[in-house]
């Protein structure tokens, strides 16, 4: 049996990259290519600071947990994982967004500057 939700994200990526791929010219590409280096600087300058975050959340959360009963020491510890698998994603998404983004430059530009 098919997926829907697999085939909807996959209609749903296969639009945003045609979208890129035919938007090449004039204007249009413009426009794409300030979306891109808008995506880019946000990953750059806000993806270290919700890591951060959420590695000290999962800390307090874990250490908080440890003062009380059994009941409350078993949430804490799930809210602490759930905090650092947040953090892990969040990192993958630092790490491999910015080399996805320059593949989807053309090979004129070398470098994206952020202001």
């Amino acid at each position: 049996m098919v997926n829907m939700n697999a085939l909807i994200r996959f209609g749903m990526l296969y639009v945003i990259l045609a979208s890129v791929a035919f938007a090449t010219t004039g204007a249009e590409a413009a426009k794409v290519t300030g979306l891109v280096t808008s995506i880019y600087c946000m990953l750059t300058s806000i993806f270290p600071i919700i890591i951060f975050t959420l590695m000290v959340l999962a800390a307090v959360a874990y250490g908080a947990g440890q003062f009380f009963g059994a009941d409350t020491r078993a949430k804490a510890t799930t809210w602490a994982m759930a905090c650092l698998s947040g953090a892990v994603v969040a990192l993958i998404i630092y790490l491999l967004g910015p080399m996805i983004i320059k593949g989807l430059y053309t090979g004129t530009v070398t470098e994206i500057t952020c202001v």
